[in-house]
């Protein structure tokens, strides 16, 4: 046998997956446990994303980051009221950019207001330091928020480790967070988990619906942090349209989603780069339908209960015509008004970004969209890469997920299940995600988030079944039962020892006495033969029940070597992906032909030459991309 192809993991990774293993096999019952093993996840999650701070000093990565940083510092210096007003002159020469109105200032804001927190208990750490350590450390937190949102869904702890796991060091999600990538997705990413997860959490129950305010807060900071709301915003739409489809409408689901959209709406008009989108926009439209849709449910339900004159409480099948038809009248009804009333300009066409996830990204109509790599379809090869064998278990997830929803148990006559809500919408973002990252390669990063929570789904079903086998609970149970029937005889023993009470009201002839004790004498005779027959018995059966057991146990102890094994191979995987991902780009690296490895520094070099020995009023002709560094090394203008 090749042992280099089984790649037999070394002493440390078989240590290391020894703890974890053993951390989760407690952690199921054990809430220190439990908590111990999440935050081994999440210094994990920051440890790999820190190669480049290791190989190459905090250093910012890129291009875009270092805009961003460069707006950080002036943010810092000048206060909010002029980060807002101000016309930056020196980026896009002439033209020049107004940054206040142009940008999703999230990061900038998470940014400075980090670093003012350090300054005031006196760290000392600088704001480069703060904005290099930034999107690893958010990074963590979206770890967090997969676990809940994983149990929220299955309700299994086990489920929500295995996904946290997978999360913390999946290469699609790796490549937007490596420390010093000071991008809006470091921060957007975790805004849209913790959206995700504070609604799903808004529907578990009649009560739970104020945590739509909470949703709608997130989502907010969302809106400010990156683009991507656009698809937040549908999501959670779509997935209040599926469960009315569904027949999961609620008074709950109406309150939850009318305070997400109520206050994400009153917060995305506030940032200037959003205005008035979310009423106007036809990619805003999707939230606003369900808005009303669910309000126009809401009505159709006072009908139901018979609360509106002249309506008596209607049957269930009675009530789905009357819905049906009151639907499809209204929906024609508002067409026709909407087609003959508003105005034909009303209503925005798509942006150049969105119209690129349904046509060919070169045919968008915008040059600048249609120039950038990222936006083009993704290939077969690269789920391989930035997924490895998560690719693979994310379907038998979502199957898993999907057998335990309420429609497919009854079916399967398995009975009522819990937190379809959920369930259905982990569903629902799975697909949607999976389509859009074929489409755009740049957004395998949004399918991590749900790729993670279905293999989480997988792999933690797996272990769950194999410590319940290591436990031996059916052996437990057994000898539970054993106990019982053993107290039971004991008990009958000492009833037939007992004479019987003779009443006081009646009196014995002496005839009867001879004749009742042998009767007696015969029923504890039986029933001490009933017992020995019984106590004979039960060694063949704990032996039955050890066989079984230890055959279980065997397997359960297999499917955890497997999985460990399986982890070993996936974690050296993101392990190279991650310390290639970690490039700077601004700094490489060489080797001479003596073999040694130098540290390439001829970008930073240059364009500190620039600062030292041009005058200030220079302009420098350069592409965008390298025109962002040029502004933050040589502080110099770009055209």
């Amino acid at each position: 046998m090749d042992l280099e192809a089984l790649q037999i993991p070394p002493p440390e990774a078989i240590g290391g997956i020894v703890v974890l293993l053993v951390l989760a096999f407690f952690a199921r019952t054990n809430n220190e446990a439990r908590l111990v093993f999440l935050l081994t996840c999440a210094a994990g999650a920051v440890h790999i994303r820190l190669y480049a701070v290791r190989e190459y000093g905090r250093v910012i990565h890129e291009f875009d980051p270092w805009f961003n940083f460069r707006a950080t510092e002036y943010l810092v210096e000048n206060g909010v009221y002029k980060f807002f007003y101000w016309f930056d002159e020196m980026s896009w020469y002439p033209l020049g950019r107004h940054i206040g109105h142009t940008i999703y200032p999230g990061i900038c804001y998470t940014g400075a207001a980090i670093y003012k927190v350090l300054e005031l208990v006196g760290s000392g750490i600088s704001l480069n330091d703060v904005c290099v350590f930034l999107p690893a450390y958010c990074a963590a937190i979206t770890c967090m928020f997969t676990y809940l949102i994983s149990v929220e869904a299955t309700g299994k702890v086990m489920v929500g480790m295995a996904a946290c796991a997978i999360m913390s060091v999946i290469p699609s999600h790796i490549m937007r967070s490596v420390a010093g990538s000071l991008d809006n997705e470091a921060v957007g990413v975790p805004a849209i988990a913790a959206t995700f997860y504070f609604w799903v959490r808004s529907l578990r129950d009649k009560g739970s619906w104020p945590y739509g305010i909470l949703a709608a807060l997130a989502y907010v900071y969302l809106v400010y942090a990156w683009g991507g709301y656009i698809f937040v915003l549908n999501m959670i739409a779509g997935h209040a349209g599926c469960l009315c489809a569904t027949g999961h409408f609620t008074v709950n689901l109406q309150k939850s989603y009318s305070l997400f959209y109520i206050i994400g709406t009153a917060g995305a008009i506030t940032l200037p780069i959003v205005k008035w989108k979310p009423l106007r926009d036809m990619e805003h439209l999707a939230a606003m339908i369900a808005f009303f849709g669910l309000h126009f449910f809401g009505i159709l339900e006072l009908f139901r209960l018979g609360y509106v004159p002249g309506f008596k409480k209607m049957k269930k099948s009675e009530f789905h015509r009357f819905r049906l038809n009151a639907c499809l009248y209204t929906g024609v009804a508002v067409v026709a008004l909407g087609a003959s009333v508003l105005p034909e300009d009303l209503v925005g066409p798509l942006s150049a970004r969105v119209r690129g996830l349904f046509v060919a990204h070169t045919t968008t109509g915008n040059p600048l969209v249609d120039s950038v790599a990222e936006h083009q379809a993704t290939s077969p090869a690269m789920y391989q890469i930035y997924f490895h064998w998560v690719f693979y278990l994310f379907p038998a997830g979502a199957l898993l997920v999907l057998l335990s929803t309420t429609h497919v148990s009854k079916l399967l006559k398995r009975g009522k299940q819990t937190r379809d809500e959920a369930k259905y919408f982990v569903l629902c973002l799975t697909a949607v995600a999976y389509y859009f990252s074929q489409r755009m390669s740049r957004l395998v990063l949004l399918f991590a988030f749900p790729a993670s929570i279905c293999a989480g789904v997988a792999v933690g079903t797996a272990l769950d079944w194999s410590a319940q086998q290591l436990i031996s609970d059916t052996g437990k149970a057994d000898s539970d039962e054993e106990d019982e029937e053993d107290e039971k005889d004991e008990k009958d023993e000492k009833e037939a020892k007992t004479p019987a009470k003779k009443p006081k009201d009646n009196a014995t002839t002496p005839a009867e006495t001879p004749v009742a004790t042998p009767q007696k004498d015969g029923e504890k005779d039986e029933g001490d033969a009933e017992k020995k027959t019984k106590k004979k018995k039960l060694p063949n059966k704990k032996a039955a029940v050890s066989v079984g057991g230890g055959v279980t146990g065997v397997a359960g102890a297999l499917v955890f070597l497997a999985v460990g094994y399986a982890g070993w191979v996936f974690f050296e995987h993101c392990h190279g992906l991650a310390v290639r991902m970690s490039d700077p780009q601004i700094i490489g690296t060489a080797w001479t032909k003596g073999g040694d490895r130098v540290i390439l520094d001829d970008y930073r070099e240059a364009y500190w030459w620039l600062r030292d020995n041009t005058p200030e009023d220079a302009r420098v002709l350069s592409w965008w991309d390298y025109g962002y560094q040029i502004n933050g090394l040589a502080n110099r203008t770009t055209l």
